[in-house]
């Protein structure tokens, strides 16, 4: 799509975090359009909207309301309404509510059951095994996950 992606946070080990999982990590909130997906609401309130770059776009897909506008409201464009702050203004998809369930219907059944599926067989394999820390989906969970999705398709 043309895009960079990077990752933004106020947490030092969350940043590392990040470069360990090859993003590349903004000390400065430039970015053009935000979205987020934390699960932790109001991640985005004031002073971080206050560092954000003039005319950004700000767009929550977590499972909270995320963000938290501040600032003075300029218009309202229905789904999108845009607000001032420090002299920089800025776009809220969704009034900072998750825009997937917002503007659409939601998540599409087909996702919730690979997510399911895959959570009930990691959790099988988990019960089954030792292991220590984070550890990724193990490739024969989603080749059985795969498989399935073919069958019926």
């Amino acid at each position: 799509m043309g895009c960079d992606v990077a990752v933004w946070d106020s947490d030092e080990r969350k940043q590392i975090e990040a470069l360990y999982e090859g993003f590349k990590v903004e000390k400065d909130f430039t970015a053009e359009i935000v979205v987020t997906c934390t699960g932790v609401k109001g991640v985005i309130g004031k002073e971080e909207l206050e560092k954000i770059s003039d005319g950004c776009i700000v767009m929550n897909m977590g499972a909270e309301m995320e963000i938290e506008p501040a600032g003075e409201l300029i218009s309202d464009f229905g789904l999108v309404k845009e607000y001032e702050v420090a002299g920089k203004n800025y776009f809220v998809v969704a009034d900072g509510y998750a825009a997937n369930l917002a503007l659409g219907n939601g998540t599409p059944i087909e996702v919730m059951d690979r997510t399911f599926s895959a959570a009930i067989l990691a959790l099988n394999h988990l019960s089954r095994s030792d292991f220590e820390g984070i550890i990724p989906l193990p490739s024969h969970i989603e080749s059985t996950i795969l498989e399935a999705i073919m069958m019926y398709k």
